[in-house]
């Protein structure tokens, strides 16, 4: 951590502009300070934060109003389906599948080990042996496999990017409060869960992890890709449905137009329309909506 660049909104918000700029040169402008690129996203940094510093009197219940509360709701969602995935418990679609399989594994060859358990411990209650363990032990290493590069970072780096300055820090705070707080629960629930129901607690991840996808899918937009003021404008969308903004399931990654603002690929003609699209006085009256 002590090597990594600090954030260039970070930077902007104690008044370090020379330092934003220069990481923002670093990260976007392939060492040229002059970069496009780079000078606008200096400028988008320099109006929100001149926005924030206008309104810094946020508070959580902030978070509950009607334009928030989807944007709360999908961040503590984001930490509670990392508990809820199962994954402290053994150490998503793809998830799903291998606690689905483990159980039909454990219920067709396994057997109950006794009121002792496995070796004298309770919650190792089921016993399998042979093939079937080594599937077991395959599927798990695949759960791992799946979740490391999925739903394990991406439930750190995803919530932060739903929020404006104003509640940034509050909402990712509630966000985080929630994971541990789910994480403190399951350590209370699972290790009688696999005393009392045994196989059938794997059954009962792999619903939540069904649940974590249709969830997803219909309420988690994509932000690969755009700035957080583009974000901002996913949710306040006028076109799209109300409180919610433009449905997640019609958004998608824009990466191409990024890489091309990065290398000064795209015509004069598509800049304008970006920069039409995140004009000052759009922004002006979409960070005026979150006041209301």
């Amino acid at each position: 951590m002590f090597f990594l660049p600090e954030s260039p909104r970070w930077l902007a918000r104690k008044d370090r502009w020379d330092e934003a700029h220069a990481i923002l040169t670093l990260v976007h402008g392939k060492g040229d300070s002059n970069s496009p690129f780079v000078l606008r996203e200096l400028e988008e940094i320099r109006e929100m934060v001149n926005f924030e510093k206008q309104n810094s009197d946020v508070t959580y219940l902030e978070l509950l109003k009607p334009h928030m509360i989807n944007r709360t709701h999908i961040g503590v969602f984001t930490q509670i389906w990392s508990q809820l995935t199962g994954m402290n418990v053994m150490s998503a679609t793809l998830m799903m599948l291998c606690l689905f399989a483990n159980a039909g594994i454990l219920a067709s060859y396994g057997k109950w080990a006794g009121p002792n358990g496995v070796q004298n411990t309770k919650e190792a209650s089921w016993e399998v042996s042979g093939a079937p363990s080594k599937a077991v032990i395959a599927f798990s290493y695949l759960f791992v496999a799946s979740y490391a590069p999925s739903w394990g970072p991406v439930s750190w780096i995803y919530p932060p990017e739903l929020y404006p300055l104003r509640v940034r820090g509050k909402a990712v705070s509630l966000a985080t409060s929630a994971n541990w707080a789910f994480n403190f629960a399951l350590g209370y629930f699972v290790p009688p869960a696999f005393v009392n129901i045994k196989w059938q607690t794997y059954l009962i991840f792999g619903i939540f992890c069904l649940s974590m996808t249709i969830h997803t899918f219909f309420m988690f937009p994509e932000t690969a890709g755009k700035t957080l003021e583009e974000v901002v404008d996913i949710f306040e969308d006028p076109s799209g449905i109300g409180h919610l903004g433009t449905p997640a399931w019609k958004t998608r990654a824009s990466t191409k137009r990024t890489v091309m603002l990065e290398q000064n690929r795209l015509n004069e003609a598509e800049k304008g329309a970006g920069d039409h699209q995140d004009s000052p006085d759009r922004r002006g009256s979409e960070t005026a909506g979150i006041m209301s």
